[in-house]
């Protein structure tokens, strides 16, 4: 399945020449609206966004700052036609959480990079984000049994004491002790 990227341009021109240079490797969204765009954006599976700064209506950093609360992992490349040595933009664009900011009109192999760059930290985005789920998982829990482990329980009890003081509510606890827990182990195995 092809990355879905979303390309937001009031001129047509613009979009039907990013549209035809990057159709081959990814799966195009043309809008031309960016009101529209924020519609498309919640209804459909996004993976980059490719925003012209200059629109009339919502600007490109609101457009930026509505994909990154919606899911932060959505890379977001603005472009300008705005002259290189007017480099506030591009500061506040970057600072604001896009993945890069080019000046029209922009080279093929130049946004092609940039997508490709935006699709490599998307991935190592969500394999660290996987890696600690893991690492939680390991914390929290018993090698042998996948049971809770003491750190989880002692975790869980201060948070429990705290709501519990919090809502003015009385808490109970119960405490197991198995006896001859090992003569189980032996017979039955870890």
């Amino acid at each position: 399945m092809k990355p879905a990227v979303l390309i937001v341009d009031d001129d047509p021109s613009v979009v039907r020449m990013l549209e035809m240079g990057l159709a081959d490797e990814y799966e195009i969204i043309p809008v031309f609206d960016p009101t529209q765009a924020i519609n498309v954006f919640s209804e459909t599976a996004i993976d980059i966004v490719v925003r012209d700064i200059k629109m009339p209506g919502l600007s490109g950093f609101d457009i930026l700052r509505s994909v990154k609360a919606a899911n932060p992992l959505v890379e977001v490349i603005l472009l300008t036609g705005e002259l290189p040595d007017k480099s506030r933009p591009a500061v506040n664009a970057l600072q604001s959480g896009a993945h890069d900011y080019l000046l029209k009109p922009v080279g093929m192999r130049v946004l092609k990079a940039a997508i490709q760059q935006a699709l490599a930290k998307q991935r190592q985005q969500l394999e660290d984000k996987r890696k600690l789920q893991e690492l939680l998982r390991r914390a929290n829990t018993d090698f042998l049994t996948g049971l809770s482990n003491r750190h989880h329980f002692q975790t869980q009890v201060k948070l429990e004491f705290e709501r519990s003081d919090r809502y003015e509510r009385s808490l109970s606890c119960l405490l197991l002790d198995v006896v001859d827990f090992k003569k189980i182990n032996e017979e039955i195995g870890h």
